[in-house]
């Protein structure tokens, strides 16, 4: 798996975007293990990447933001304070919240936003999760680069690829909660497509 600093380093090659990274002070109280803090400090997450994610900044504890790092239970008041274990970083296209478990060491949960009960798995640390946005990035940059109009038409060899990176990355994410889904849609979307052009 690749390095946090060659990820660091290849991400804002590769994709042109600075990370956004953290100071200790803004992190203070989230009650964070050591990796992740590190990493929000030292490397940080795009604000916004492919599939669909976008990632929060800079905490601001007075108010309601969706925009900034903070507790579930602060995004949203009407939760109880067992959701503080969440410290929410992010959103998907649909809605759904990006948070670090700070009761699983760290882990990144994927939560339904429309019961915030069903909480599914995302990657078991955040430089994992860091590592597959890398690795999804460089999957959708090769394909576009064999077809430019991309429409999902990527082979059966681009997709294993695609897959093989991921569970080295984090063998337990292809087998359920975000990955899993965003394998299993690029699968249906390829044989949707292919379908339509074939009518």
């Amino acid at each position: 798996m690749i390095s946090i600093e060659d990820f660091k380093e290849k991400w804002e090659a590769e994709y042109g975007d600075s990370l956004q990274t953290f100071s200790a002070n803004s992190l203070d109280g989230f009650s964070l293990d050591a990796a992740t803090l590190e990493f929000l400090i030292d490397f940080g997450l795009p604000k916004s990447t492919a599939p669909f994610l976008s990632f929060a900044g800079n905490p601001d504890r007075g108010k309601y933001n969706l925009s900034c790092i903070g507790f579930l239970n602060s995004w949203f008041d009407f939760l109880d304070e067992d959701y503080s274990r969440y410290i929410a970083i992010g959103t998907d296209g649909s809605g759904d919240i990006i948070a670090v478990n700070a009761a699983r060491n760290g882990r990144i949960d994927w939560i339904d936003h429309e019961d915030m009960e069903t909480n599914r798995y995302m990657n078991g640390s955040i430089f994992q999760l860091a590592a597959c946005l890398l690795a999804y990035n460089d999957f959708v940059k090769l394909t576009t680069q064999d077809n430019a109009d991309f429409d999902f038409d990527f082979s059966d060899v681009h997709f294993e690829t695609l897959k093989d990176i991921l569970i080295d990355i984090d063998v337990r994410c292809t087998d359920e909660g975000f990955w899993k889904n965003e394998l299993d849609t690029l699968l249906a979307n390829r044989e949707w497509e292919r379908s339509s052009r074939s009518k």
